[in-house]
C-alpha cells in the first residue's frame, strides 16, 4: 500500500547522526540485571542469557560493518535490554541476530545504517530510556530528556515480538520485516511498553512530544518498506498541537497481510494534543492515556493521514432485528469483500 502525505523531507537528520567517529564493537559491557555472560573475539561479541529477564549496560554499543553480535537466549520471549551510555549515536553497521527479544535504548540515538542487518525474535528502538526498577516489571515507562531519534537505512527481520520503535523522531529508508508480530513506529516523550504472554510488545503514548525536532520535518518519514505478515502496522505521532510539525510522510511501502485471519491491518494515528491554558501558564507537564480508540485530547481535525479507520467503523455491524437477515447478508459480503481488500493492502481504484 502506498501514500503519500508530505513531500519534504530533510535527511540531514539522518546523514547527521550517521556521521559519527569510527565505528567499533560493543565495549564496556556489565551485567546489571539477571545472568548472563559476555565474550568478545575480534569483530564478534557473543552474549550468553541464562535468566528470562537480563540487562547489560555499555560504555558503548555499535557495531561496525563485518562485525557481528549476537544473543544467545533461554526462549523467544526471553528479553534482553542493553542501555548505551556513550552520549554517542549507537550505530548498527553489522549483524545484530537473536532468537529472543532485544531492545536497544540510547537517547542520543540509534542508526541501522545500509550494511546492518538484524535478525531478532523482536525489537526494541527507542532514544529513550527506563530505570532497572520498573525494567524488572511486566510493564514499564520510557522517557528521555535528551534525544536524537532512530534511523534505519538497513534490513530488519523479527518473528512473533515484532518490531517497536519509540523516538523523538523515526525516519525508515531502509527495510522492515515481521513475521507474526506487530511492526510500531511512535513518536511521543514518554510510552509504557508492556511484554504479553504472547511475546508481542504493546506500546501506549503517555505524553504527547513536546519539542520540535531540530532537522526533521515529519515526525515520522518512510521512504523504505514496512511489510506485516500475519500482524499489524501502527504509525503514531503523538504532539503538542502548537508544535510546526508534520505528522506522517510516507513516500514508500506499507502492507499488512493477513494469514489464517490474524493481522493485516494498517493504523496511522496523527493526534496533536491540545494544553489547557491555565496549564500551559503553570509550565505543567503534560501527561495522558493517550488511547486509540479516544480523540479527546486532538486538537482540530485530524490531518489527511489521520488514523487508518477500522472496518468497523466505516461499515456498522447489521443488526437482524433492525433489517431483514437477507440485508444483513447482503451488508456481511460487501464488508467481508472490503476486509479482504484492506487485508491485502490494496484499496479499490478511485
Amino acid at each position: 500500500m502506498r501514500f503519500t502525505f508530505l513531500r519534504h523531507i530533510s535527511y540531514a537528520f539522518a546523514l547527521l547522526m550517521a556521521g559519527g567517529g569510527a565505528v567499533a564493537a560493543p565495549e564496556g559491557g556489565d551485567v546489571v540485571l539477571g545472568r548472563g555472560s559476555i565474550d568478545s573475539q575480534g569483530g564478534n561479541t557473543q552474549i550468553t542469557q541464562s535468566s528470562d529477564k537480563l540487562a547489560v549496560d555499555w560504555d558503548s554499543f555499535s557495531i561496525a560493518d563485518g562485525e557481528r553480535v549476537e544473543f544467545s537466549q533461554p526462549e523467544a520471549m526471553s528479553v534482553v535490554m542493553n542501555r548505551d551510555f556513550s552520549g554517542s549515536v549507537s550505530q548498527i553497521m553489522g549483524d545484530l541476530v537473536a532468537n529472543g527479544q532485544v531492545f536497544l535504548l540510547n537517547p542520543a540515538g540509534v542508526v541501522v545504517g545500509n550494511t546492518g542487518m538484524v535478525d531478532t525474535g523482536g525489537l526494541l528502538l527507542s532514544d529513550m530510556t527506563v530505570s532497572l526498577e520498573d525494567f524488572r516489571d511486566d510493564a514499564f515507562t520510557l522517557s528521555a530528556s535528551r534525544r536524537g531519534g532512530v534511523v534505519n537505512r538497513g534490513d530488519i527481520r523479527t518473528g512473533q515480538g515484532g518490531l517497536q520503535v519509540i523516538a523523538a523522531s523515526v525516519d525508515n529508508q531502509g527495510g522492515i520485516r515481521s513475521s507474526g508480530g506487530d511492526i510500531g513506529l511512535t513518536v511521543g516523550d514518554e510510552a509504557v511498553v508492556s511484554l504479553g504472554s504472547s511475546g508481542r510488545l504493546g506500546v501506549k503514548v503517555r505524553a504527547p512530544l513536546s519539542r520540535e525536532p531540530e532537522t526533521l520535518s515529519a515526525l515520522i518519514n518512510n521512504t523504505g518498506d514496512i511489510v506485516a505478515s500475519g500482524s499489524d502496522v501502527h504509525l503514531t505521532a503523538s504532539y503538542l498541537a502548537n508544535l510546526d510539525v508534520s505528522a506522517i510522510n510516507n513516500d514508500g511501502l506499507v502492507n499488512a497481510i493477513a494469514v489464517n485471519g490474524n493481522g493485516g491491518r494498517i493504523f496511522l494515528t496523527d493526534r496533536p494534543v491540545n494544553i489547557p491554558r491555565e496549564r500551559e501558564q503553570l509550565g505543567e507537564n503534560v501527561l495522558a492515556d493517550l488511547d486509540e480508540e479516544v480523540d479527546g485530547t486532538q486538537a482540530g481535525e485530524a490531518s489527511a493521514m489521520g488514523r487508518v479507520p477500522r472496518l468497523d467503523d466505516l461499515v456498522a455491524d447489521c443488526n437482524p432485528e433492525d433489517q431483514s437477515v437477507q440485508d444483513c447478508r447482503r451488508e456481511d459480503a460487501i464488508k467481508h469483500y472490503l476486509g479482504r481488500l484492506l487485508i491485502n493492502g490494496r484499496l479499490p481504484p478511485q
